[in-house]
Order: structure tokens, then sequence, then C-alpha cells
């Protein structure tokens, strides 16, 4: 979710969800509310600049399966898990043909 400035202010991920779910759930309270209430504030984010090396690292030990790419606090797209298991193989394939 980005604000009117564009900058990224949250993300909603599927953990989230459950989380939700869960908790209202739990206290026996009726399942619903907004994005704002149960998406994650706190958020891991890289640059464009970003070594592909330290962005493997990031999925390895925060367990993400993708993080958001900013520059200057705006949003400008995502890299996922599977945007560097493709980038490594081109760049191991470069030469295979």
């Amino acid at each position: 979710m980005v604000n009117q400035a564009g900058q990224l202010v949250g993300v909603m991920s599927e953990v989230d969800c459950l989380r939700g779910i869960l908790d209202k759930t739990y206290h026996e309270e009726e399942v619903g509310g907004t994005v704002g209430e149960f998406m994650t504030h706190k958020l891991d984010t890289v640059s464009s600049n970003t070594d592909i090396i330290a962005v493997a690292e990031q999925f390895i030990h925060r367990g993400r399966r993708r993080i958001p790419m900013v520059e200057d606090g705006k949003l400008i797209g995502q890299v996922s898990r599977k945007d560097i298991l493709r980038a490594v193989n081109d760049f191991i394939c470069k030469d295979c043909d």
C-alpha cells in the first residue's frame, strides 16, 4: 500500500490475512476489517542498486517470498525469489548455447 505521495507504507501478505482471520475467530469476532488494520507496516525493502546476493540472503534469513523495491521511499516494484533464481540461471547459462 502506498500513500498519496507514492511512498510505501505497508504490505498485505498471506500471513497477514491468516493472522487477521485467526485473531478475529479466536476472539469470536466477525471476520473482516481494513487492509490498514492487518498489513505489515515495518517492511524489509531493497533498492534497484542492491546486490543480488544481498537480496538472496534476505530471502533466506527473513523467510519472505517477495521484497518491495523502493527509491526515495517510493515503491518502484518488487523482487521475488523466482526473479533471483532466474537471474542466477541466466548468469550461469549465458554460455550454455
